[in-house]
């Protein structure tokens, strides 16, 4: 048994963490100053819209609902060319649903939310 994990866990080049820790942390840095500045901002519910924190709640689920195919298609293809391993990767995926789920909810609610305050 030891040997069969042993095989498994050293075919695999081990997956450098301090750059992958360094461009999560600028891309979540980046994502809460643009969060902050159009915090207060009008925000677009028709037409085309490049950044995302112009959209709507409404918007932003529609455009949350489309992306999530290709960013699930763009992470296998990365697993593949970088080799990594399996455990790492299914692990990333569970985050990934976690995290996007909780993102579709939440612009769901919100949308409705603001649907509803906007009827009264």
């Amino acid at each position: 048994m030891d040997y069969m994990l042993n095989i498994i866990f050293t075919a695999y080049d081990p997956l450098p963490y301090g750059p992958v820790i360094l461009v999560i942390s600028l891309v979540f840095i980046f994502s809460l100053t643009l969060s902050f500045i159009f915090r207060k901002k009008e925000k677009t519910d028709k037409g085309f819209v490049m950044l995302y924190y112009k959209l709507s709640y409404r918007r932003k689920f529609i455009r949350d609902i489309w992306t999530l195919p290709i960013a699930f298609l763009i992470l296998f293809i990365a697993f593949r060319i970088a080799n990594i391993q399996p455990v790492t990767e299914i692990v990333v995926y569970i985050i990934a649903v976690i995290g996007v789920g909780t993102q579709i909810i939440y612009h769901y609610v919100m949308w409705k939310r603001h649907e509803k305050g906007e009827e009264e």
